[in-house]
């Protein structure tokens, strides 16, 4: 997928994705703080990440999606991106 392009790849097919607006950025990244916060609190082993982060869904690498808030409680064994199913997704309008 191209660096220089905002995309998501869901089933093979390649999506353009256009900027958010700042409402939208304002949203998630309250939301990820919330999370954040609450993961502190209660000593969690989870991470909260705002976009843009690819989440690879499957091996085959035809979905891979950059959701607006990720929340990881597992390793997943990769540094460069999310590989499989996170334990939540948080879209915002």
């Amino acid at each position: 997928m191209p660096d220089e392009v905002r995309v998501e790849l869901i089933d093979g097919v390649i999506y353009d994705m256009t900027a958010p607006t700042k409402a939208h950025q304002t949203i998630a990244f309250r939301i990820c703080m919330q999370l954040t916060e609450c993961i502190d609190a209660n000593d969690m082993p989870c991470v909260a990440y705002i976009a843009p982060v690819d989440v690879r869904l499957n091996k085959d690498a035809k979905t891979v999606v950059q959701p607006d808030v990720v929340l990881l409680c597992h390793d997943d064994g990769s540094d460069k991106r999310i590989e499989g199913a996170p334990e939540m997704v948080v879209e915002t309008s």
